[in-house]
């Protein structure tokens, strides 16, 4: 039977940071031993002992302070010998996995006691493992603040919420038809006369609901405002929740645009419409292209790339659009200006976050698997050597970090390549194609600007964009009848 018989911790507590922060890392496992994650500050400190969590999810939005922060955690069954097949048949076998609420520091909130936790709007959706899949909600602290009896909830605004109550009898929880109702501050129920069997409620920061599948609407799709009513008299098949003041739509397969009014701003003719938080609104018809204004919906630019049949658009930063159509692709600046094109024989990648000045892109050969990759500026010039691989970007204030990849390529007798798969090593370069780390890492993620998980021979662990080790493990094992 395996047994994991000890782990070898080396803590390096180095250059601790008076603005650290913390890290959710899944340490990958192997047939001997387990997978797991740890909760990781950026000075080195381990916040959750190894090998007692599977998996630890941040709740809390990107950017929310540590002192804020809450995750939901799924412990490591040590109790049981660990095969591959068990753990696919763990994965998939949803009714033995419970979670529990953990806070920044790495302490447990609450008992390994819910189905499931959701963070909307500064409470904590949790359902229990019961047959019904009861909803309540607690505070940050991991206080009951509503009792669990609904088939779902969300919170609006001022202490209100959303609730799917069940009716009195039924025989299966995913086919009840469930009614809606509106639970102000002090804890009074109303009826809305609504009803669905789409156990799903969506809200926006403002408290402005999306309620599907209503059968006093044909199915269709109402907005709930934070008061409980209608917000408009109008519905839809499909909608998406509000990003401001605007709300992206559906009928027939066809997409549309509203804004806070129900009133329309953008035809319900669309083959599909995409938007981003802070970037353009994207809308797609045929060989036609159009960006709109995310606070104002004035036309940025639009074309029609005609005889083309088809075009897709994406916005890689507010002021930048990636356009494709047929074989070719190009990145092009809002007002219109074309900055680069790719060549047939290339395609390109396009790294970033939401609100960064991004200005590398990466460029890869479409030959495989000699093919290589490189990074390029906005007009299309190299700024780096070429790489086998180039896998992502992190940004910060203007500046960008790429993991780069390396392989074999083996010939077999008849002249084809492949890949050797044990041959993959990791490494860094800046925006400017500066080396920072050599690929020697046979394992490499980013978990922030300045802080990547290493994994190099059998020890694993935080390094920065130097090298410098903050946190390493050694894991070993050993088989025993």
């Amino acid at each position: 039977m395996r047994k994991i018989l000890a782990s070898a911790l080396c803590l390096l507590m180095l250059c601790a940071s008076a603005l650290a922060e913390t890290y959710t890392v899944d340490v990958y496992g192997s047939e001997e031993s387990p997978a797991y994650a740890i909760l990781l500050s950026d000075d080195g400190t381990l916040l959750t002992p190894i090998h007692t969590c599977s998996s630890i999810y941040q709740l809390t939005p990107r950017g929310t302070p540590d002192a804020e922060k809450l995750f939901s955690v799924t412990p490591v069954n040590v109790d049981i010998a660990y095969t591959p097949e068990l753990a696919e048949e763990l994965l998939y076998d949803m009714d033995s996995i419970h979670v529990a609420l953990m806070n920044g520091d790495g302490r447990l909130l609450t008992g390994f006691d819910y189905d499931g936790l959701d963070y909307v709007n500064g409470a904590v959706i949790f359902t229990l493992p019961d047959d019904a899949r009861h909803c309540g909600a607690m505070d940050a602290a991991g206080n009951v603040i509503v009792e669990p009896v609904y088939a779902a909830l969300r919170p609006l605004r001022d202490g209100a919420w959303l609730a799917l109550t069940f009716p009195e009898a039924f025989t299966d929880p995913y086919d009840a038809l469930c009614g809606a109702a509106y639970i102000d501050a002090a804890g009074n129920v109303r009826d809305l006369g609504l009803h669905t069997r789409d156990r799903y409620l969506d809200v926006d920061a403002r408290g402005v609901a999306v309620l599907g599948n209503v059968e006093e609407y044909d199915g269709k799709t109402v907005f709930i405002g934070p008061d409980g009513d209608e917000l408009f008299d109008r519905q839809f098949q499909y909608a998406d929740t509000f990003i401001g003041n605007y709300a992206v739509v559906e009928d027939n397969d066809r997409y549309g645009v509203i804004d806070a009014t129900g009133k329309t701003v953008l035809p319900l003719e669309y083959d599909y419409i995409n938007r981003e938080p802070g970037k353009p609104i994207i809308a797609l018809r045929g060989s036609y292209y159009a960006a709109y204004d995310p606070e104002d919906f004035a036309l940025l630019v639009e074309e029609d790339l005609s005889p083309e049949e088809s075009v897709s658009a994406v916005a890689i930063t507010p002021e930048l659009l990636g356009i494709s159509a047929g074989d070719r692709s190009w990145v092009r600046a809002i007002d219109g200006e074309v900055l680069s094109e790719t060549p047939e024989d290339k395609s390109v990648w396009m790294y970033g976050v939401t609100g960064e000045n991004v200005t590398r892109l990466v460029q890869e050969d479409k030959a495989w698997p000699g093919g290589m990759a490189r990074l390029i500026d906005l007009y299309g010039n190299p700024v780096s050597g070429d790489y086998r691989m180039i896998l992502g970007g992190t940004w910060q204030d203007g500046r960008g970090r790429f993991i780069t990849g390396d392989y074999r390529i083996l010939t077999d007798a008849d002249g084809n390549e492949t890949v050797d798969w044990t041959s993959y090593r990791y490494g860094l370069i800046d925006d400017d194609g500066n080396a920072l780390l050599p690929q020697i890492y046979d394992e490499l993620r980013a978990l922030s600007f300045d802080r990547f998980w290493a994994v190099q021979g059998d020890q694993s662990g935080m390094i920065d964009a130097a090298g410098k080790w903050y946190f390493a493990v050694s894991d070993y094992v050993s088989l025993m009848d």
